[in-house]
């Protein structure tokens, strides 16, 4: 196995830094308020799904049914994406098998080119 792909497989997961485990915690409860917020407003009128994780298979198969003259490809079944706060995605009506999404929440601790100059790097 390459080294990158033990680094990677030791690190999923983990939260390096008390900056990231903040950032991470605060975008959870953002989902939350967004949830809180959709059903305050709307109640029962719209139904809403939260997953943790989405295979590109799944991705794909949405977008092929909804661009069928387009063609997309993923490399292997078991390739999924897992943002920080998951998938908040809203259901269609009833005859409507799909589910959209409306927030992949996702952290990404900014501005750390300045540090990496500093320190000599790229």
């Amino acid at each position: 196995m390459a080294h990158k792909d033990q680094l990677r497989k030791q690190r999923t997961g983990t939260i390096i830094n008390v900056t990231s485990k903040k950032q991470e915690t605060d975008v959870i409860k953002a989902l939350d308020r967004v949830v809180k917020s959709l059903i305050d407003k709307f109640g029962k009128k719209i139904s809403l799904e939260h997953k943790n994780r989405w295979h590109l298979k799944d991705i794909v198969s949405e977008l092929r049914y909804s661009y069928p003259d387009t063609k997309f490809h993923y490399h292997k079944d078991t390739s999924y994406i897992q943002p920080d706060s998951g998938i908040l995605l809203i259901k269609g009506l009833p005859e409507d098998s799909m589910s959209y999404p409306i927030l992949i929440g996702e952290v990404k601790n900014q501005g750390t080119n300045v540090q990496r100059a500093k320190e000599g790097l790229p």
